[in-house]
């Protein structure tokens, strides 16, 4: 992760996240803390051992050519999550954030809130004057929500692309902030494809999207946040950076509209992919052992080509055994008055029936690689249509609770074979749950599912004939 940093001798340092060590054969925050400082140009410290949290710690930027501190960066640990007894009594209260009943997510403790006051006063103090600063940590405060809710009228920049995940519980670390006035920004992970600014109350709420592929990620938004402090005192700069060039969205009036249009046919197109999952989390090329998608030959709804779809290995865990399969269309087009996405799937297996935890199906939309408008956003049952192979007969079914189908939604396909048909309405987009329209414009096709038990491990899955469709009973 920081041989490259290291081989440029740069400073670096680091904050703790949820994920850092919450499971069972995770080594510690402290053990962790060790392996970091190990590296010769890693600048973190564990920090006070009486204070809640591994790397609660202050690293003082000097004055050009004086001893003097012109500038604080601070870091917290934000820890990852409140204990089961303290979400029971949680639970009966709706949360503040939109998506998210219970999130479980830890908050800053009392102990470390006290702990940047009282350390901002004694630097004052000792430096005869507030010290400007920037402050660091993984969970974003309610703050964030606050004000992107309410963010007419005030400097922003930016992209949400999903839900601002804060903790239930607030500790009032910004209020805080606003009592001392010196730090001018904060900035946080954790919600990987938001990278927006507010301009708070003078303080510059920041998010960094991931740069990484080892999660869900957004290929174009992917880099890094720069921030800019100035010795005279003037305003801190921020600005986000990106691996990339981004692309420029997708004119709706440039394209065509869908017509009742098959979009992918394997046949005659072979896409591209972005993969991943929440066990290894990466593109097929960096690591094709996990999750594979390819083209097969005489699988296909006419006995043409198809799209296999297959995950190797089976972990027996929720979160360990999804795949995501984003594939881009040959050519865009908007959506127009077409209703339904259908699809052409053979569950058959290749040597045993495969069903689902849980899965669903989406649409991209412009140029966004992540993050799809799909029924997984709508978190309530809503219908879906299957027709089998040598049917003429449609069934109704149902997605489950947080609109997904699959053995644990009750509505099991296991050995399906035919075609499925998933109304656009229920596809709402993450984080914004904004709705497709008439001039939405289509640009790939997003398939998640999680596997129900071993037997189904690196048995494929065939897709063909995606469709838009305005009326799923047509052939």
């Amino acid at each position: 992760m920081v041989g490259y940093i290291e081989s440029r001798n740069i400073p670096w340092a680091h904050v703790f996240g949820n994920h850092d060590s919450e499971h069972k054969d995770s080594i510690s925050r402290p053990e962790q803390q060790k392996v970091y400082e190990s590296f010769e140009w890693c600048v973190s410290k564990a920090g006070d051992e009486n204070v809640t949290g591994v790397g609660n710690y202050i690293l003082p930027v000097l004055a050009h050519n004086s001893d003097k501190i012109a500038f604080n960066i601070w870091a917290l640990d934000s820890g990852d999550y409140i204990s089961s007894d303290l979400k029971k009594q949680i639970m009966p209260v709706k949360s503040l954030f939109e998506g998210y009943r219970n999130s479980s997510y830890a908050y800053l403790k009392t102990d470390q809130v006290l702990w940047y006051y009282q350390s901002s006063i004694l630097m004052e103090k000792e430096n005869g004057k507030k010290i400007p600063g920037l402050m660091a940590f993984h969970i974003p405060i309610h703050e964030a929500y606050n004000a992107w809710v309410n963010r007419e009228g005030i400097r922003w920049t930016g992209e949400k692309n999903e839900d601002i995940c804060a903790a239930e519980l607030n500790s009032g670390l910004f209020t805080a902030i606003l009592d001392r006035g010196d730090i001018k920004a904060m900035v946080f992970g954790h919600d990987h494809v938001n990278d927006f600014m507010l301009d708070y109350c003078g303080v510059k709420l920041c998010y960094c999207s991931t740069v990484s592929p080892l999660a869900y990620w957004d290929e174009e938004m992917s880099g890094a946040r720069v921030f800019i402090a100035h010795e005279d005192g003037s305003e801190l700069e921020t600005y986000m950076t990106y691996i990339h060039d981004r692309k420029p969205d997708i004119v709706p009036e440039t394209v065509v509209i869908f017509q009742n249009n098959v979009i992918l046919d394997f046949d005659n197109y072979t896409p591209e992919f972005l993969l991943c999952g929440f066990k290894d989390n990466l593109t097929e090329e960096a690591h094709p052992t996990e999750i594979l998608a390819r083209i097969s030959a005489d699988r296909g709804q006419d006995g043409g080509k198809a799209l296999s779809v297959a995950r190797e290995k089976y972990y027996g865990n929720n979160t360990a055994d999804n795949f995501e399969v984003k594939m881009t269309l040959e050519k865009p087009g908007r959506l127009g008055k077409n209703k339904y996405l259908k699809v052409w799937m053979d569950l058959t297996g290749d040597t045993a029936p495969i069903d689902f935890r849980k899965a669903n199906f989406g649409l991209i939309v412009n140029n966004r690689l992540t993050r799809a408008y799909c029924t997984d956003v709508l978190d309530e049952p809503s219908e879906f249509f299957y027709k089998a192979d040598g049917s003429n007969e449609w069934v109704q079914m149902s997605h489950g609770d947080d609109g997904c189908f699959g053995a644990a939604q009750g509505s099991s396909v296991k050995g399906f074979k035919g075609w499925f048909a998933f109304p656009v309405q229920n596809m709402p987009q993450y984080g914004t749950k904004a709705r497709l329209t008439e001039n939405s414009v289509i640009t790939g096709v997003y398939f998640f599912g999680c596997l129900s038990d071993a037997s189904m491990a690196g048995q494929n899955i065939y897709l063909d004939k995606i469709s838009l469709v305005e009326d799923y009973k047509d052939r």
